[in-house]
This record gives C-alpha cells, structure tokens and sequence, in this order.
C-alpha cells in the first residue's frame, strides 16, 4: 500500500500521540546503574546519516537502559555506487588512497592514538557490528533504477566482511517544499515535495523487500511531521533588506533552511539538509528503531529544542515507528 495514502490517518493519530507521551521524571539516578543493554552500529552513507547521528550520538550515551556506540562510513553526496566502486577498487588496489575514503582511529606502535583512512573492507572488520545501515543519495532515491545493483552488492559486502551484523536500510527524506527541485530533477517538471517522498518511499521498500531488510523510517516521519505542523515558506520578508543575524521565518522547517554563510557573509538557504528539529526527529527514529525505547518518554533529552517540539517530534517517531512494526507483523501473519 503507498504510505502517502496513510497519511491523513497517521497524522491524525501522531496528533493524538503528542499529548499521550509525557517524560519520566527524572529520579536520581541510583549508585549501581543497571546492567545496560550494548548497540553497535555502523552507518555507509553520506551527510544524511551524519544528520541522523548529530542526535542520536548524545541519545545513546545518555540512555540507562541501552547504549549506543555509532560509527559512521560516511562520504559526502555519495550514492551507493560510489561506495561499492570504492570498495572494489580497495580489493584491487589496497594501497591505492582512493579506495580509502574513511577516517578511523588506529594505535599506532607507541600506543597513542591516530587518525588514518581505510577501505570499507576495514571499516566492517573493524569491530563486531550489531548493525549496518546503507542508504542512498538523497538526488538519486525517487528512481529505484539507481539502487540496481548496488544496493544488492553492498548488501553483499556487508556479510561478506560483518557477518554477524544485521543490514538494515536508512529511508531518507523529502527536500522542503520550497526546495531546488527543478535543478536537482530537471527533468521531471512541476516535481515537488510529495512527489519525491512518494517516489523515494516506494524504491526505498523496493529496495528493502529485494534484500529481505528492515527500514528505519525516517523518510515517513518528516512527512508525517509537515502533515501535521506544515512549514510555510516565508514569502512576505524582503530579503534583500535583511542584515545579520535576521533571518526569513523559518518556523516548522524540519531542513536547515536560511542561514548566513560565514565564508562570504551571503544569506543562502539549504532545504536538503535537516536543520535540529529535523537531526532530533531523525535521531528519535532511529532510537526508537533500535532500542524500542521512545528518547521523550524516557526523559532523555538531546539537541537545543523546547520541550513542545521535543515532544511533538517524538511523538512522530513512536507513531512512525509503530506503524512500521505494526506493517511487518501483519505482513509477516498474512497467509502465504
């Protein structure tokens, strides 16, 4: 079934769910913590997943429950294709710096730690990863076509080098509705925001069913969030006439949206990016995803947000989430 056609009825239940969590009050913490349950995991990805990791980092240290311990294999604007064609190159070329795209720490023979640059080859033999996440380039994920066959070999790779590990796929989000659609898809007229979540939801569970793989549904809480609290562009400030540090209104944008660029003091806007209501839903998500435990209801805090929007954003994650475990229980019932 196509998510967008869900979600009148979803926003209306994440309505609900805002004033249904409420945070645990914060005892004192006792002397002996209980024993904390350990994730590991690793992210492939690109800046997105940097987004998604701003947050959730802080989430997974201040959990009593459950611990986070993240790594990222991050290269910025990167597809799938890009990292696969990296790591082959790696096995071809071990020595070769191209197929060493990302930053680690190593000890080095004195036992001090440095910073050096490894193949992903490295990256997952690198620790006993819980889990491994992969996603697309946000430009390239409305077209399933550019998930073919990367998605599959990467998937491969993964198991190859973390056998343990479970691959599970990272569903990016929507530009924002003022977004630079017609540069980024010049060849798709008229294209727009809902138009891209839909496309990118249905590649992202194409994608996921191909490989058997669960998908952290950040893609469908962002939507879910503008159903509920929409972002209006803000067309009535004269920009021109603005000095630092005023801004357009940016009230409800989940994307970065206007800032002044320090290199040449110039007022830009990024609609790509998630600004920190947008890393905080993000991160509920995936903790949610990944421990079962909602960061709100928890009393963990994270990220320089009132406690409104806290609250609203990770009731759209608990419902997001929720839904997505509801889905692959009656999936998985339904007869064969």
């Amino acid at each position: 079934m196509n998510h967008c056609s869900k979600i009148p009825k979803l926003a209306l239940a994440a309505l609900l769910m805002t004033f249904c969590i409420s945070p645990k009050v914060h005892a004192e913490k006792p002397a002996t913590p209980p024993t904390t349950r350990v994730i590991k995991v690793l992210g492939i990805g690109n800046s997105f997943t940097g987004n998604a990791f701003s947050l959730l980092q802080p989430m997974g240290v201040r959990s009593d429950k459950c611990r986070l311990i993240l790594t990222q294999a991050n290269i910025g604007g990167c597809p799938m294709e890009k990292h696969m064609r990296l790591a082959k190159l790696h096995e071809a070329e071990p020595d070769n710096p191209e197929g060493m795209p990302y930053a680690t720490s190593v000890n080095d023979e004195n036992g001090k730690q440095r910073r050096t640059r490894v193949g992903l080859r490295e990256m997952l033999a690198s620790d006993t990863w819980d889990i491994v996440t992969i996603q697309q380039l946000s430009a390239q994920s409305p077209d399933v076509a550019n998930y073919r066959p990367y998605a599959r070999e990467l998937y491969d790779y993964i198991k190859k080098y973390a056998p343990q590990a479970e691959v599970v796929m990272h569903q990016t989000w929507a530009y924002r509705a003022d977004g630079d659609f017609d540069r980024v898809f010049p060849d798709k007229p008229s294209y727009g925001q809902e138009d891209m979540y839909r496309d990118l939801t249905a590649a992202y569970k194409t994608i996921a069913k191909e490989l058997g793989v669960r998908l952290i549904p950040v893609g469908a809480a962002f939507q879910l969030a503008r159903e509920v609290r929409p972002f209006v562009p803000d067309t009535a400030t004269d920009r021109g006439s603005l000095t630092q540090p005023s801004l357009p209104n940016d009230k409800n944008s989940l994307c970065t949206g206007w800032y002044w660029d320090i290199s040449d003091s110039d007022l830009r806007c990024d609609t790509h990016h998630a600004g920190i209501q947008g890393k905080y839903l993000a991160a509920a998500v995936w903790f949610e995803f990944l421990t079962g435990l909602n960061p709100y209801a928890e009393g963990i805090a994270a990220g320089d947000l009132a406690d409104a929007d806290a609250k609203f954003l990770s009731g759209i994650a608990h419902q997001v989430v929720a839904e997505g475990k509801r889905a692959a229980i009656e999936t998985a019932a339904a007869p064969r």
